[in-house]
Protein backbone atom coordinates (compact mmCIF):
# COMPACT_ATOMS: atom_id res chain seq x y z
CA UNK A 1 0.00 0.00 0.00
CA UNK A 2 3.23 2.59 0.65
CA UNK A 3 4.35 2.04 -3.27
CA UNK A 4 0.86 2.59 -4.19
CA UNK A 5 0.15 5.28 -2.10
CA UNK A 6 3.98 6.51 -3.63
CA UNK A 7 2.60 5.73 -7.37
CA UNK A 8 -0.79 7.34 -7.49
CA UNK A 9 0.12 11.01 -5.35
CA UNK A 10 1.03 12.84 -8.97
CA UNK A 11 -2.65 11.83 -9.78
CA UNK A 12 -4.14 12.16 -6.27
CA UNK A 13 -2.57 13.47 -3.53
CA UNK A 14 -4.81 13.83 -0.88
CA UNK A 15 -5.91 9.95 -1.74
CA UNK A 16 -2.38 9.46 -1.76
CA UNK A 17 -1.89 11.60 1.91
CA UNK A 18 -4.82 9.46 3.47
CA UNK A 19 -3.46 6.12 2.88
CA UNK A 20 0.34 6.99 3.60
CA UNK A 21 -1.02 8.62 7.04
CA UNK A 22 -3.02 5.65 7.47
CA UNK A 23 0.17 3.52 7.59
CA UNK A 24 1.64 5.78 10.41
CA UNK A 25 3.78 8.70 8.26
CA UNK A 26 3.43 12.23 8.61
CA UNK A 27 2.52 14.56 6.39
CA UNK A 28 6.01 15.88 6.23
CA UNK A 29 6.99 12.65 5.44
CA UNK A 30 4.36 12.05 2.48
CA UNK A 31 5.51 16.04 1.19
CA UNK A 32 9.33 14.73 1.26
CA UNK A 33 8.42 11.60 -0.85
CA UNK A 34 10.56 10.89 -3.76
CA UNK A 35 10.54 7.72 -6.66
CA UNK A 36 13.53 6.11 -4.86
CA UNK A 37 11.40 5.37 -1.72
CA UNK A 38 8.74 3.21 -3.77
CA UNK A 39 11.73 0.29 -3.61
CA UNK A 40 10.58 -3.06 -1.29
CA UNK A 41 11.22 -3.07 2.05
CA UNK A 42 10.68 0.83 2.88
CA UNK A 43 8.02 -0.15 5.61
CA UNK A 44 10.04 -0.98 9.00
CA UNK A 45 9.37 -3.55 11.23
CA UNK A 46 6.99 -2.09 14.47
CA UNK A 47 5.86 0.64 12.20
CA UNK A 48 2.51 1.52 14.12
CA UNK A 49 -0.11 2.04 11.80
CA UNK A 50 -3.33 4.20 12.43
CA UNK A 51 -7.05 2.75 13.09
CA UNK A 52 -7.59 1.68 9.36
CA UNK A 53 -10.67 3.88 7.88
CA UNK A 54 -12.23 3.35 4.08
CA UNK A 55 -10.25 6.24 1.97
CA UNK A 56 -13.45 6.16 -0.30
CA UNK A 57 -17.02 7.08 0.73
CA UNK A 58 -19.91 4.04 -0.33
CA UNK A 59 -22.18 4.65 -2.92
CA UNK A 60 -25.04 3.11 -2.13
CA UNK A 61 -26.47 1.51 -5.13
CA UNK A 62 -30.63 0.24 -5.89
CA UNK A 63 -30.63 -3.29 -6.47
CA UNK A 64 -32.87 -4.81 -9.23
CA UNK A 65 -35.92 -5.65 -6.71
CA UNK A 66 -35.56 -2.42 -5.49
CA UNK A 67 -35.92 -0.70 -8.15
CA UNK A 68 -39.08 -2.89 -9.60
CA UNK A 69 -40.55 -2.38 -6.00
CA UNK A 70 -40.27 1.52 -6.40
CA UNK A 71 -41.24 1.38 -9.73
CA UNK A 72 -44.81 -1.00 -9.12
CA UNK A 73 -45.43 1.60 -6.06
CA UNK A 74 -45.13 4.70 -8.38
CA UNK A 75 -47.64 3.08 -11.03
CA UNK A 76 -49.86 1.58 -8.76
CA UNK A 77 -49.77 5.38 -6.95
CA UNK A 78 -50.70 6.97 -10.18
CA UNK A 79 -53.47 4.22 -10.85
CA UNK A 80 -55.29 5.64 -7.33
CA UNK A 81 -54.52 9.38 -8.26
CA UNK A 82 -56.78 8.43 -11.69
CA UNK A 83 -59.35 6.61 -10.03
CA UNK A 84 -60.25 9.85 -6.72
CA UNK A 85 -61.18 11.77 -9.76
CA UNK A 86 -63.91 9.78 -11.18
CA UNK A 87 -67.98 10.43 -9.38
CA UNK A 88 -69.81 7.39 -9.38
CA UNK A 89 -73.16 7.38 -10.97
Amino acid sequence: MRIIAIALSPIAPSLSLRIYSQLGFTEDQFRALRWEDTKWGGLKAGQVMMEPKPVFARIETETEDEAQASSKAAKGGNKKACSKGLVEA
